[in-house]
Protein backbone atom coordinates (compact mmCIF):
# COMPACT_ATOMS: atom_id res chain seq x y z
CA UNK A 1 0.00 0.00 0.00
CA UNK A 2 2.51 2.56 0.69
CA UNK A 3 4.27 1.98 -2.71
CA UNK A 4 1.17 2.53 -4.47
CA UNK A 5 0.91 5.93 -2.14
CA UNK A 6 4.79 7.20 -3.58
CA UNK A 7 4.15 5.81 -7.16
CA UNK A 8 1.02 7.64 -7.06
CA UNK A 9 2.71 10.99 -5.02
CA UNK A 10 5.42 10.51 -7.93
CA UNK A 11 3.02 10.52 -10.80
CA UNK A 12 1.01 13.66 -9.68
CA UNK A 13 4.25 15.72 -8.98
CA UNK A 14 5.61 14.89 -12.77
CA UNK A 15 2.32 15.70 -13.76
CA UNK A 16 2.41 19.04 -12.44
CA UNK A 17 6.16 19.50 -13.26
CA UNK A 18 4.99 19.13 -17.42
CA UNK A 19 1.83 21.28 -17.10
CA UNK A 20 4.26 23.64 -14.75
CA UNK A 21 6.87 23.55 -18.08
CA UNK A 22 3.93 23.91 -20.33
CA UNK A 23 2.53 26.80 -19.37
CA UNK A 24 6.08 28.19 -18.71
CA UNK A 25 6.47 27.50 -22.68
CA UNK A 26 3.17 28.85 -23.60
CA UNK A 27 4.20 32.28 -21.07
CA UNK A 28 7.49 32.58 -23.12
CA UNK A 29 5.68 32.44 -26.50
CA UNK A 30 3.49 34.74 -25.48
CA UNK A 31 6.06 37.43 -24.07
CA UNK A 32 8.14 37.12 -27.28
CA UNK A 33 5.01 37.82 -29.39
CA UNK A 34 4.30 40.50 -27.14
CA UNK A 35 7.80 42.02 -27.29
CA UNK A 36 8.39 41.67 -31.10
CA UNK A 37 5.24 43.30 -31.82
CA UNK A 38 5.69 46.45 -29.47
CA UNK A 39 9.55 46.64 -30.96
CA UNK A 40 7.57 46.71 -34.19
CA UNK A 41 5.39 49.69 -33.13
CA UNK A 42 8.06 51.88 -31.59
CA UNK A 43 11.17 50.68 -33.44
CA UNK A 44 10.63 53.53 -35.89
CA UNK A 45 10.73 56.28 -32.98
CA UNK A 46 14.02 54.93 -31.30
CA UNK A 47 17.09 57.32 -32.05
CA UNK A 48 20.36 57.74 -30.35
CA UNK A 49 21.45 61.15 -28.54
CA UNK A 50 24.98 62.57 -28.38
CA UNK A 51 25.51 64.82 -26.48
CA UNK A 52 28.79 66.69 -27.24
CA UNK A 53 30.65 68.67 -24.51
CA UNK A 54 32.67 71.79 -24.23
CA UNK A 55 34.10 73.42 -21.35
CA UNK A 56 36.54 76.49 -20.98
CA UNK A 57 37.86 75.96 -17.60
CA UNK A 58 39.15 72.62 -16.34
CA UNK A 59 38.06 73.87 -12.76
CA UNK A 60 34.32 73.69 -14.07
CA UNK A 61 34.15 70.02 -15.36
CA UNK A 62 31.48 68.32 -13.48
CA UNK A 63 32.32 65.43 -11.13
CA UNK A 64 29.98 62.93 -13.17
CA UNK A 65 30.07 59.66 -14.09
CA UNK A 66 28.34 57.95 -17.36
CA UNK A 67 27.47 54.68 -18.68
CA UNK A 68 28.13 53.00 -21.43
CA UNK A 69 27.91 49.61 -23.21
CA UNK A 70 31.54 48.19 -23.90
CA UNK A 71 31.53 46.47 -27.47
CA UNK A 72 34.07 43.80 -26.41
CA UNK A 73 32.86 42.35 -23.07
CA UNK A 74 28.84 43.59 -23.58
CA UNK A 75 28.82 44.58 -20.05
CA UNK A 76 27.71 48.18 -18.72
CA UNK A 77 30.71 50.09 -17.30
CA UNK A 78 31.76 53.56 -15.82
CA UNK A 79 33.92 56.31 -16.96
CA UNK A 80 34.50 59.74 -15.67
CA UNK A 81 32.65 62.62 -17.65
CA UNK A 82 35.85 64.72 -17.27
CA UNK A 83 37.79 61.81 -19.24
CA UNK A 84 35.03 62.23 -22.23
CA UNK A 85 35.82 65.74 -22.18
CA UNK A 86 39.76 65.54 -22.45
CA UNK A 87 39.48 63.15 -25.48
CA UNK A 88 36.74 64.93 -27.39
CA UNK A 89 34.17 62.11 -27.31
CA UNK A 90 30.46 62.67 -27.27
CA UNK A 91 28.13 60.61 -24.83
CA UNK A 92 25.33 58.38 -26.68
CA UNK A 93 22.33 57.73 -24.89
CA UNK A 94 18.55 56.64 -26.26
CA UNK A 95 16.18 58.95 -27.14
CA UNK A 96 12.43 58.51 -28.48
CA UNK A 97 10.88 60.91 -31.12
CA UNK A 98 7.65 61.94 -29.75
CA UNK A 99 6.87 65.01 -32.07
CA UNK A 100 7.86 66.82 -35.25
CA UNK A 101 10.42 68.39 -33.23
CA UNK A 102 10.74 66.90 -29.56
CA UNK A 103 12.69 63.94 -28.68
CA UNK A 104 12.38 62.34 -25.30
CA UNK A 105 15.91 61.45 -23.68
CA UNK A 106 18.00 60.86 -20.65
CA UNK A 107 18.63 63.87 -18.69
CA UNK A 108 22.65 63.98 -18.09
CA UNK A 109 22.04 66.99 -15.55
CA UNK A 110 24.27 69.39 -17.40
CA UNK A 111 24.48 72.79 -17.92
CA UNK A 112 23.57 74.89 -21.07
CA UNK A 113 26.57 75.76 -21.10
CA UNK A 114 28.62 72.67 -20.89
CA UNK A 115 27.24 71.56 -24.10
CA UNK A 116 29.20 72.42 -27.20
CA UNK A 117 25.45 70.89 -29.41
CA UNK A 118 23.50 67.71 -29.47
CA UNK A 119 22.80 65.46 -32.29
CA UNK A 120 20.01 63.00 -32.73
CA UNK A 121 21.27 60.19 -35.24
CA UNK A 122 18.39 57.89 -36.50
Amino acid sequence: MRKNHSLLLVVALCGLFVLAAGAQEQNTAEMVRHNNAMLEKYSRSIVEVEYFFKIEKQSEVPGLKVRYLCPNCKNYHQKELSSLISSRQSQGVPGFVVGPDRILSVDLHLRPDWLERIEVVC
